[in-house]
Order: C-alpha cells, then sequence, then structure tokens
C-alpha cells in the first residue's frame, strides 16, 4: 500500500497518545483497550521478558494523517529465537490489531501488501506466532486473515435481546431452568441469597481474592497449570487501579449465600459487549448447589437491564457454554518467518499441530505438559 505512515512505539508510555487516538476512532476487542494492555504488561508482560513494538499505521490524505490500524506487538526471547507476538499473554483471550471504523480499504487481499512494509518497520525477529485471532473486529474483517492461517479455536456469544425472559425460556432447557429453580431454594434454606457486584475497593478485593482460592483449587483438582500461583498473575487480577467506575473496563461480581461467597466472577465490559472471563465456584458440599450457574444467570440478568448488546462467552468450546450461546466465532493462528531459523521454527510448529491433532497424542501431551510446567 502506499502514502503510509508507519511508526513503531518501543514503551506503552510512547505509545500512549497515539493508543488512545485510535481507540476514539477504532473498532477493537476490550483486550487491546489501553488499560488492559498497560495492565498486563505492568504486572505479567514485562517480568516474561516482553518487549514492546506498538505498530500504528496512519494513511497520508489531503487532510493530514488518518488512523489506519495499530497493533499491540512484543517480541519474545525463546532460546536463541526472537518471536513476534500480540502482546496480552494468557489473560488475553482474543489478539487483534485496532482497525479504524469503516475505513479500511476495500481492495481484496490490502493486507497483504502492508504486512511486509510493517516487518520490515519492527525491531529484528525470526518469527511471528499470532494466535487466539478473531475472524472479524466487530463489522471489519480481521485483516490478519488474508496471511495464510490456520484453525486454532473457537469462541462463543449470546445476543442479549429481547429480554432475559424470552431469551432465558428460548435458549436454556426446561429441565436446566427447572433446576435453577429447586438450587435457589435449598440455597435460601442455608442463609440469605445476594448478588453482589463489586462497587468500592474493598468487595473488589475481596471478591477477587475468593475467585483466587476457588480457582487455585480448581487447576489443583484438574491437573492443569496453576497461573495464580505467581505473583504476577494474582497481582494483576487484585490491581484495583482502574478496576471500578463508569468507564472501567473491569467487572467483578459474586453470589453470597449468608456471608459466604459460593460464586465469582472476574471479567471486563467494552461498549455494548459483557466479557465472562474467569467464573469460579466454591468446593466442598457448596458443588451440589450449582451455585456457578446461579451466579450466571444473575449476571446475565443483570447485562439485559444495562442494555448490553453482547455476553460473550470468549475462547473456549465447553458445552455449558454452547447451551447459553447462539453465536460461534471461529479462532484461527498465522505463522511467518522472517528469517532461516523462524522458518525452521514455523516449520517444527505445524509439524507439532498436525501431530497433536491426534486425539490421544494431544491427551497425553497436555498431561506431560502440565507436568513438567507445575514441576
Amino acid at each position: 500500500m502506499e502514502h503510509l505512515e508507519i511508526k513503531v512505539f518501543t514503551s506503552f508510555d510512547d505509545a500512549k497518545t497515539a493508543w488512545k487516538q485510535f481507540e476514539s476512532e477504532a473498532d477493537f476487542y476490550a483486550f487491546q483497550n489501553f488499560t488492559w494492555q498497560k495492565r498486563w504488561f505492568d504486572h505479567i508482560g514485562q517480568t516474561e521478558g516482553a518487549s514492546p513494538c506498538i505498530t500504528a499505521v496512519w494513511q497520508k490524505t489531503d487532510s493530514g494523517l488518518q488512523p489506519l490500524m495499530l497493533l499491540p506487538l512484543a517480541i519474545y526471547r525463546s532460546g536463541p529465537l526472537r518471536l513476534l507476538k500480540f502482546m496480552g499473554g494468557e489473560v488475553t483471550d482474543y489478539f487483534a490489531p485496532l482497525v479504524v471504523k469503516n475505513k479500511l480499504p476495500t481492495n481484496t487481499n490490502w493486507f497483504t501488501s502492508l504486512w511486509p512494509q510493517i516487518k520490515q518497520a519492527l525491531p529484528r525477529y525470526d518469527a511471528a506466532r499470532l494466535i487466539k485471532l478473531p475472524d472479524a473486529i466487530e463489522q471489519a474483517e480481521n485483516p490478519f486473515l488474508q496471511l495464510k492461517y490456520i484453525p486454532y479455536a473457537e469462541s462463543h456469544s449470546a445476543a442479549l435481546q429481547p429480554d432475559w425472559d424470552e431469551y432465558y425460556t428460548r435458549q436454556i432447557k426446561k429441565k436446566i431452568r427447572a433446576d435453577s429453580r429447586r438450587q435457589r431454594k435449598r440455597l435460601a434454606e442455608l442463609g440469605e441469597v445476594r448478588f453482589v457486584i463489586a462497587e468500592d475497593d474493598e468487595t473488589y478485593t475481596q471478591i477477587t481474592e475468593a475467585m483466587i482460592c476457588h480457582k487455585r483449587r480448581r487447576y489443583a483438582e484438574t491437573g492443569v497449570t496453576d497461573l495464580l500461583a505467581r505473583d504476577s498473575y494474582r497481582d494483576f487480577y487484585l490491581d484495583t487501579q482502574d478496576a471500578l467506575g463508569s468507564k472501567a473496563i473491569i467487572h467483578a461480581c459474586a453470589l453470597y449465600v449468608g456471608d459466604e461467597i459460593v460464586a465469582t466472577h472476574w471479567g471486563a465490559i467494552l461498549g455494548n459487549r459483557y466479557y465472562f472471563l474467569m467464573p469460579t465456584y466454591a468446593g466442598g458440599d457448596w458443588k451440589r448447589y450449582s451455585v456457578g450457574r446461579v451466579l450466571l444467570e444473575e449476571l446475565m440478568q443483570w447485562c439485559f437491564a444495562q442494555e448490553l448488546d453482547v455476553f460473550d462467552f470468549s475462547l473456549g468450546g465447553e458445552q455449558y457454554k454452547k447451551e447459553w450461546c447462539d453465536q460461534m466465532m471461529p479462532l484461527y493462528e498465522v505463522l511467518d518467518a522472517k528469517t532461516l531459523p523462524g522458518q525452521l521454527y514455523v516449520t517444527g510448529q505445524k509439524a507439532k499441530k498436525k501431530i497433536l491433532s491426534n486425539p490421544h497424542i494431544l491427551k497425553y501431551a497436555w498431561k506431560l505438559k502440565t507436568y513438567l510446567e507445575n514441576r
């Protein structure tokens, strides 16, 4: 593409002004919000060796520079290799650029000619591994899907219309609705049942600490790698800065029975979309009361009342998500080499993915990976 200006920022401070300008004129997911990304970098990214190379692209016009897209990228060291990735790490479910609203080029494959220019402007790296790429960013096609891509995962969401009662009756099976009513009555016999949204730092911390406790117990039960054993991840969730307020993207809530927190959720809101990210429930006897589902019902009713449009269950194809959702979005991966060592890396990644497409091999590979990481 011609008539472009590309600038790479190597720090959040340097990129802040341009990033905020793009936010005012672009479509993007909550994970690409400056506040989310800065929160991640301060607590996690810099401890994991991420070197930001935040790339802004403007189009030159007669009236000056017009925003086109902003890419929150970083370079990581992996042994002798330098790998280019989107910033956000494990806490981010969608990786994507910010793209200008309704003004992207209309010619076919315009990004395939822009990408080499971006690669040239970036600091030295060997290969790009760009995962969890949604196929769309609001109404725009994700430009990275003009490159060669492979399937990665899927996400699910629910359209919040026309109202809670009609949605609940239409979407959720009669048997599940009846069980929820029964569980609510059982819980009420044990104490006052309250749905609480954190509106002050003390409540936010209390709910988030309960979330971390519940989640770590569940990680231990399932053998999943416990990222919350690391201070950096706990601090990411517990940070109260920008967690509350009308314009904040962080949202925490809990289900109480009496004075005990029996289920929690930690997520985000941006625009008309709610992001369902970290649901948890207490262990022990509380498992018998479907407290996680009761919390989800309360939270979705609240979202309807706030006139939000989308309840996004985000990354993952768990069965319960499919029961609540009427929309599915595929996620993709792009592997792109820049150097010969990078080409070897890309070839190895593709071979590994092909091998792991065998479900029996994948099962044991995940067990081995979790074992080694936990050691």
